[in-house]
């Protein structure tokens, strides 16, 4: 099956720990700002890995001239956010950035206040509607983050709902957690929107103890909203005693500009090295907030970028395969998968002669691996098993997960072979100011990166 695999042996060990973790302390620091596009600290990762790939010796990836790609998208930046709470019978209590809130990252500007009103879903149906004769003229309205049990599939974004709320004379929305969902909500940031952007429409998420504030007047509490909304299909809609002032300042840019990068190794076979393999991972993450708040995104995807260029390092100082190989570090995944769309629509080396496509995301954190895309690539995932059984010995759920997650769909959509690889990971820090680099588990990370090499090499060397 592999031409090459007495190399193999010899240099899969090549992969350690120590230079994985040093790129994602590298990428996951403060001076990257947590890599969201349209701010500085994505540049500053762009020319990181950039510099990486040239100092390996890797060619340009786009069509041999360039190790970038630039794309267009919406970028927003948060530079201030101050928000205060009055409540009945309270002090007016000043709201800790990154502790007791954060802004949705595309979230609208501008310096508004009033009473509050909570709106429940927001559900408007036929058969359910929450905001139907509910006075929202200058008020700021207060609504659930997750869908509710009947509309699980199709969650409604957060802009959607101020379009909605906006017509109706609303002047912010303020997001809270669903406390009964069984995975326990975070303060977490997200780039995915639906929508234009809302000038003047602030969108504000608080933490759960800071939401159960809004809802302490002894009568009822935020958990028993939710219970009410989804047993029973109560509306509990309606005025919360409490007012808001909220003070947003951003940088938005409708046509923003963000990049791939990706560096290329020819194969040595002339016939076998028109094929290509692309592995690759995402680079950006979902920023900072008010020069303060930084999601610095260790796990998530600073770890997948290790994973590549520590991958590329090896490949490139050895021998080469007979297929070539192609590496892609994807910007904007956070953004809806906006780099890793434009590349297969770009892409810097062919995808009819693409064979199969590695992606590399959330390696690092938990105590095993959850491969993607099994049932649909047996053939693949036979090349990985036996390679996790002679070398490695991580333990795989096994399960049978549909094929395309994340940065490989749009490669599962061209109809290319696929494996994403990502570590068996607890969600309590994605996307949280707490995914730093002392959340992973350095020997996990090691060996699913030796995997996805020792895969990789796999394919690279068969006739």
């Amino acid at each position: 099956m592999i031409k090459t695999e007495s190399t193999l042996i010899n240099r899969y060990t090549d992969i350690r720990a120590s230079n994985l973790m040093h790129h994602v302390r590298a990428l996951a620091s403060n001076a990257m700002r947590g890599r969201m596009p349209g701010d500085i600290g994505y540049r500053n990762a762009m020319d990181y890995v950039t510099n990486y790939f040239a100092q390996i010796g890797l060619a340009p990836g786009f069509h041999g001239s360039s190790y970038e790609q630039a794309f267009n998208l919406e970028t927003c930046r948060v530079l201030s956010a101050s928000v205060s709470l009055t409540r009945s019978g309270y002090d007016t209590q000043a709201l800790i950035p990154g502790e007791d809130f954060i802004c949705r990252s595309l979230t609208g500007n501008g310096r508004v206040s009033g009473d509050m009103v909570f709106v429940g879903y927001c559900s408007d149906d036929d058969d359910f509607n929450e905001l139907e004769g509910l006075d929202l003229q200058d008020k700021i309205a207060v609504s659930f983050k997750h869908p509710p049990p009947w509309h699980e599939g199709r969650p409604v974004l957060p802009r959607e709902k101020a379009n909605r709320l906006k017509k109706r004379g609303a002047k912010a929305l303020v997001i809270v957690p669903n406390p009964n969902r069984k995975q326990p909500d975070r303060l977490s940031g997200s780039l995915v929107e639906q929508g234009d952007y809302i000038p003047g429409f602030p969108l504000i998420v608080l933490s759960e103890p800071c939401a159960e504030k809004l809802f302490d007047d002894g009568r009822v509490t935020l958990s028993d909203c939710q219970f009410r909304v989804d047993t029973f299909r109560d509306n509990v809609s309606g005025p919360l005693g409490a007012s808001m002032s909220i003070d947003v300042e951003t940088e938005h840019d409708a046509n923003g500009v963000s990049w791939n990068a990706a560096g290329y190794l020819q194969g040595s076979d002339p016939v076998l090295s028109r094929e290509t393999i692309v592995i690759g991972a995402h680079l950006d993450h979902v920023g900072i907030q008010c020069e303060s708040v930084i999601f610095n995104g260790a796990q998530d995807n600073a770890s997948g970028v290790a994973a590549v260029l520590e991958i590329a390092r090896l490949f490139a100082s050895g021998p080469r395969f007979p297929r070539s190989l192609q590496f892609v570090l994807f910007g904007a995944e956070e953004a809806g998968l906006i780099g890793s769309l434009y590349y297969a629509k770009n892409p810097g080396q062919p995808l009819k002669d693409t064979v199969a496509m590695l992606n590399l995301d959330c390696m690092g954190a938990g105590a095993g691996s959850d491969m993607r895309g099994r049932k649909a690539y047996p053939e693949l995932f036979e090349l990985f098993d036996l390679m996790n059984e002679k070398y490695v010995g991580i333990p795989d759920t096994n399960e049978n997960h549909p094929p395309g997650g994340a940065d490989a769909k749009p490669f599962e959509d061209a109809g290319i072979p696929n494996m994403y690889f990502v570590g068996m990971h607890p969600y309590r820090h994605l996307h949280m100011v707490s995914d730093t680099p002392e959340t992973l588990n350095p020997a996990l990370f090691e060996g699913i990166t030796r995997l996805a090499y020792l895969t990789a090499a796999g394919l690279g060397s068969r006739a």
